[in-house]
């Protein structure tokens, strides 16, 4: 069991409101008993940020308002210019990780692995830490394919956020992503694989997304990322809330939150 409180560590992503504005996500996950907070800013999703039309200042005001601290900022689908625009963004607002997607396969390996080197290279000169998801169809997508990309990318700033139902999708488990990216994992998803879970865009009923249902065995995850002195975030994010009341996401937090506790502390 982790012989410290890893409830300091816990994070809410505003995803799980994705149906209100920032202001109303903020004060929803104020709610909670989670005081870090994952902003996302992935085009075409959800842009509760976007940095061509939110000032730092304005958005740390809201933050400091519901008492709430970054943790992240998620961008996923965005490269080059426009994901280096979101790391400034979080070195502004004092976010200490971007979450984003990895290069697809189509990209030449070579090619994929110098240019996430360079967007390390920016991560570093700004403070923050990249990492990129464990998805299906990229070049983080296998346990072979994590590992050795991460070897040639090569950068200290350059990590790999775990999604457990991207490892499902992708034919493998969540320990083989996990031993795979070794010392090199920047960010957990506290996201339980549903049994109806498909593709990524039939992930199946929300309730079983939630930790504690589903499939995901959080006990585990916890057990193993103690055993490799993981020290990152642990971010509470889920698909299948857009139609849930405030009320209704914020108790499957709460819920959420003390099954992850319980099992982290447990034998």
């Amino acid at each position: 069991m982790f012989v410290f409180d890893i409830s300091t560590r816990f994070a809410c992503s505003t995803l799980l409101f994705r149906s209100l504005s920032l202001d109303d996500a903020l004060a929803a996950i104020a709610k909670t008993k989670l005081s870090y907070v994952d902003l996302w800013s992935t085009p075409d999703t959800l842009m509760h940020v976007d940095p061509s039309r939110d000032s730092a200042g304005e958005l740390k005001a809201k933050l400091a308002d519901n008492n709430l601290r970054p943790s992240s900022i998620s961008a996923y689908a965005t490269f080059g210019s426009d994901l280096v625009k979101r790391l400034d963004l979080a070195a502004a607002i004092g976010a200490p990780l971007v979450i984003a997607t990895a290069p697809v396969r189509e990209y030449e390996r070579r090619e994929a692995s110098d240019d996430v080197r360079a967007l390390g290279r920016e991560a570093q000169e700004r403070g923050i830490t990249l990492a990129l998801a464990n998805q299906i169809g990229t070049w983080l997508d296998e346990p072979s394919e994590i590992s050795s990309f991460l070897d040639d990318v090569g950068h200290p700033r350059i990590t790999l956020s775990l999604t457990p139902p991207h490892a499902r999708l992708a034919g493998t488990t969540w320990q083989a992503i996990v031993e795979a990216a070794g010392t090199r994992l920047g960010n957990v998803c506290l996201w339980s694989v549903s049994p109806d879970i498909e593709s990524v865009d039939h992930m199946g009923p929300g309730e079983d997304q939630v930790p504690g249902n589903g499939k995901t065995n959080f006990k585990k995850i916890t057990h193993l990322l103690e055993d490799q002195n993981y020290f990152g975030m642990f971010t509470f994010i889920w698909n299948g809330t857009q139609d849930w009341t405030v009320a209704q996401t914020v108790s499957h937090i709460e819920k959420a939150r003390g099954h992850v506790l319980a099992v982290a502390k447990g034998s």
